[in-house]
């Protein structure tokens, strides 16, 4: 089978769930040195999908993508170094992979680079680079950097403060399924933070961000229901 219509095949299988079969096509094509065939293996094997789940593998097939430039190998592989995970912990290798993804104009990469630098991962701690960095993922397109770049915002941090414009940011990033930003926008009218106090249209928001796996809302949510059974 030529390799293009095997690619595309392992590519269709891998979307509807067929991971076994996915496998079977990709793999050859990974080790012949194919970089889609090689991310797709990677993720097949970090997430366990249709064989036992092997981090170390994984990182090992998204590090050959990576190196050929494959800009979301270069992504998931930042992070892998970013938390340590399948690879021993290196904030400047994360950094280093975060760049070459920003360096092709990967909006994710200059979002995970915005978050290396509000929380000083491998290096100072700099609003304004984050700021920066966040503000051109959200150009791109990153529902992640339009959440970090409203979070800013919201606390003035690299910025002038504007809770306004957080919360443009805040809803848009949750249009895009960032359950995080809901649950800040939650707390926002829950507390009256910049906003008028509202705590049906919170209540609502972190409801919404619990049902999509936001365990910090799900907390918020159980602590404001103890509150209201003691009064």
């Amino acid at each position: 089978m030529p390799e293009k219509i095997a690619l595309s095949r392992g590519r269709h299988c891998f979307n509807i769930g067929q991971y076994q079969a996915a496998m079977a096509l990709l793999l050859p094509l990974a080790q012949g040195g194919d970089h889609d065939a090689q991310y797709f293996v990677a993720q097949m094997l970090r997430r366990g999908l249709g064989i036992p789940r092997d981090m170390g593998t994984a990182a090992a097939w998204y590090q050959a993508a990576a190196q050929g430039c494959h800009v979301k190998a270069q992504c998931v592989l930042g992070t892998l170094y970013r938390d340590g995970n399948g690879v021993r912990k290196s904030y400047p290798h994360a950094r280093l992979w975060f760049n070459a993804a920003a360096a092709q104009r990967s909006a994710r990469g200059y979002a995970l680079l915005g978050h290396m630098y509000i929380y000083g991962f491998g290096h100072p701690q700099s609003y304004a680079k984050a700021f920066l960095s966040c503000q051109r993922a959200h150009e791109l397109g990153d529902s992640y950097g339009s959440l970090n770049l409203g979070w800013l915002y919201e606390r003035g941090y690299g910025c002038a403060r504007d809770v306004a414009k957080a919360i443009e940011l805040y809803e848009l990033a949750a249009q895009s399924g960032a359950y995080h930003a809901l649950h800040n926008l939650g707390t926002l009218y829950l507390y009256g933070l910049g906003v008028e106090k509202d705590r049906c249209k919170a209540t609502k928001l972190l409801e919404e961000a619990a049902a999509l796996g936001d365990l910090e809302a799900s907390d918020l949510l159980r602590r404001l229901t103890e509150a209201t059974d003691r009064n």
